[in-house]
């Protein structure tokens, strides 16, 4: 599919960026068109506060997601390694058998 555009050398043609009222592009404009726009969370707007130490405010916003190491997090690692290691040996008693 193509479109037949026709250029005429005495008419100047400008660039519109329509979401700036001045019709300019700005980086900032760019980025408000392009973001995900969330709904304000009152919990986030508590945690981030300038008040607050950046590794405190980091703690509970991993903690209230869920996001914390625990020891459960932990178990599932040493699980994880030790399923890692028998298909290593599995594989490894397989080739030496071929």
């Amino acid at each position: 599919m193509q479109t037949q555009f026709k250029y005429n050398i005495d008419i100047d043609y400008t660039a519109i960026w329509t979401p700036e009222e001045n019709g300019k592009f700005t980086i900032a404009s760019a980025w408000e068109v392009i973001r995900k726009k969330r709904p304000k969370n009152i919990i986030n707007k508590s945690v981030w506060h300038k008040h607050i130490p950046f590794k405190i405010a980091f703690f509970i916003w991993s903690a209230l997601r869920g996001k914390l190491p625990t020891n459960e997090y932990y178990r599932s690692l040493e699980e994880l390694k030790m399923i890692a290691i028998a298909v290593i040996e599995r594989a490894q008693m397989t080739s030496n058998t071929s």
